[in-house]
């Protein structure tokens, strides 16, 4: 009993300074990198097949493509600097900390400043759209995009023979 338990202590101790040696720890990438390097190539990944989706849907030609693809991804980039900021600024606010008004006041302050940025990049971007191309196909990369999005933020429907059972009831929603 006693070596067993010895033995486990050991392996997880032992498995626990490998991962550490090799990166894997906390607050890094899985391939023991810069997770920030990671993040980002998840997001060129993402706004690549953002940009397919939208070429494909509002089908544009490879000229209006490459003045949109330009137009989305500054949007984007900008877009998601400034959520990254706020999203900071709001788990800076640990859960039960007390504040005085003054710094509440300056917090809201900030978030006030944030949604007024995002409305106004939001403008710009509709107003560079429409400078490009015409109100319809503007009108239909803006559809194309809010269709992605939901897409990516919808859950995945069940697939297969066991798809429609629930509670071991074939067939039957509750």
């Amino acid at each position: 009993m006693k070596r067993t338990l010895f033995f486990l202590l050991t392996f997880f101790m032992l498995g626990n300074l490998a991962a550490q040696q090799t990166g894997r720890g906390r607050g890094q990438g899985y391939r023991g990198g810069d997770y920030g390097t990671d993040k980002q190539a998840s997001f060129e990944k993402l706004l690549d097949k953002k940009m397919e989706y939208i070429r494909r849907e509002a089908g544009l030609s490879p000229r209006e493509y490459e003045a949109v693809a330009k137009i989305i991804r500054r949007y984007d980039r900008q877009r998601f600097r400034l959520i990254r900021q706020r999203r900071q600024t709001i788990r800076a606010l640990k859960k039960g900390q007390k504040l005085d008004a003054a710094k509440a006041n300056t917090i809201l302050d900030q978030l006030i400043e944030w949604d007024q940025k995002l409305w106004q990049l939001k403008i710009r971007y509709y107003k560079t759209l429409r400078q490009v191309l015409s109100p319809q196909k503007a009108l239909a990369v803006i559809r194309a995009e809010s269709s992605f999005r939901r897409r990516l933020v919808e859950p995945k429907k069940p697939s297969g023979p066991h798809a429609l059972q629930k509670h071991g009831r074939p067939g039957r929603f509750k």
